[in-house]
């Protein structure tokens, strides 16, 4: 099956909305067919310039790899001369900074882990994530799943340690979109630093990691805050 599409196919599917208009130019649209098209700008578009003909041997390469939970492209579209976009699955989420704690409670952690394995499967292959930002890490309530999008922004390296590298990346974009939504003590917020802080924004450990030793803390606190109907109901 081939891994290309012409232009005239996303008209014949059609666009249903439009989803998100970056500011550099980038257009992502729902297709009717139920999957997503990232259209490049023109002044992003033509082959013989080198930038965009190392982003399509990227994504052209990326779309034979299979993961879970890292969404990568499933169709270059594109002709001879110009690389218009790439057609890849579409799924539902909330960037993860907009996602309630109580659910962060009883799910993140498990949903951490099947992306952390994605994420050693494609450090090995050589990938490096790069622009990783919580509005590209999707959480799905009624799935209780996560998602990584975007990844026009992965770049083939040789660097060693890759999965350090990308283990941070991760770290760095969960923990600072719920960490800040956290009161936690002074002590142990300054235990927490001192011991596992440094090492998880390094990519030392990962983010699970970090995350299971502070849950305890975390669950202490949602509860506290509820009143007694409201965690009758939760228990249920």
């Amino acid at each position: 099956m081939s891994s290309y599409v012409s232009p005239k196919y996303i008209s014949d599917i059609g666009i249903k909305e439009t989803i998100y208009e970056n500011k550099d130019g980038k257009i992502t649209y729902l297709l009717n067919n139920g999957y997503k098209y990232k259209e490049f700008p023109e002044n992003f578009r033509d082959m013989q310039d080198q930038d965009v003909r190392y982003m399509h041997d990227c994504l052209l390469e990326q779309s034979k790899i299979d993961l879970k939970t890292i969404i990568v492209p499933s169709k270059l579209v594109a002709d001879d001369n110009n690389l218009y976009g790439y057609i890849a699955p579409f799924v539902e989420g909330k960037p993860i900074q907009n996602i309630d704690l109580d659910f962060l409670i009883s799910d993140l952690l498990r949903i951490i882990r099947e992306l952390e394995a994605d994420v050693r499967a494609l450090s090995r292959d050589g990938w490096v994530m790069e622009d990783m930002h919580d509005q590209n890490l999707l959480i799905n309530k009624s799935l209780s799943t996560g998602y990584i999008i975007d990844t026009d922004c992965y770049e083939k390296s040789k660097e060693l340690l890759l999965v350090r590298k990308n283990y941070a990346k991760i770290f760095n974009t969960i923990i600072y979109s719920i960490l800040p939504r956290i009161q936690l003590t002074k002590t142990f917020r300054k235990e927490l630093i001192q011991r596992f802080f440094y090492m998880a924004s390094q990519g030392l450990i990962p983010t699970s990691e970090f995350l299971q030793y502070i849950l305890c803390e975390i669950r202490q606190y949602i509860v506290s805050k509820l009143t007694v109907e409201e965690l009758r109901l939760k228990l249920k």
